[in-house]
């Protein structure tokens, strides 16, 4: 398996990934993801022309990961919602901070987890490394729970802020919950992440 930047090129192999992944209702949680949501093709030659992305390749792309900086997450409709969002925190706060957003992580079915957990990180290390102070992320909560990428955002000490109600063609009526991942606690979870004679 080998990770690189993902290029235009790819657009092709990430939407015949993106169609073997399609939404299924499901009656139980899932810890391992396995639906995709949004983005034509349009949408993702703007996100990797706009933002970080990294793909995941072995005989044909396995997998791909989008992440947008400050100024394209500012840019995206999901910043421009920023006011729908209910919850016990006020988003005040965040509208002087310099954000980035963990958009997408895709995998083919089949493929390990560690390649997957081996490419998240990747893009969630090329997003922090542009100096943001804090990661947002959202987890789908109805009309399915997603809970794929909760217990790593709470390791780095990942808060819930609130809820956003959507509509997407895919699905219908969406709710996710939003994440908001501080730069300390980024920081720290690395710091403990690294194993014995590690610098």
């Amino acid at each position: 398996m080998n990770i690189r930047r993902g290029t235009l090129q790819d657009v092709p192999a990430m939407l015949e990934l993106k169609s073997q992944l399609a939404f299924q209702q499901r009656d139980q949680p899932s810890t391992r993801g396995g639906f995709l949501l949004g983005s034509t093709e349009e949408g993702y030659r703007q996100k990797i022309a706009d933002g970080l992305s990294w793909v995941l390749e072995d005989d044909g792309l396995q997998g791909f990961a989008i992440v947008l900086p400050d100024g394209p997450f500012k840019a995206s409709e999901l910043w421009q919602s920023r006011h729908e969002v209910e919850g016990p925190v006020s988003i005040e706060p965040f509208e002087a901070m310099a954000l980035g957003y963990f958009d997408q992580l895709a995998v083919r079915p089949g493929a390990s987890r560690r390649y997957s957990a081996a490419l998240a990180l990747t893009a969630m290390v090329d997003l922090m490394n542009t100096g943001i102070d804090a990661m947002i992320t959202a987890t789908v909560v109805e009309p399915v729970v997603n809970l794929a990428a909760v217990p790593l955002v709470k390791r780095m000490g990942g808060v819930c802020v609130g809820r956003l109600d959507e509509y997407t063609p895919e699905v219908g009526d969406l709710v996710s919950d939003i994440w908001v991942v501080g730069r300390e606690g980024y920081l720290r979870w690395m710091a403990e992440s690294k194993g014995p004679g590690v610098s």
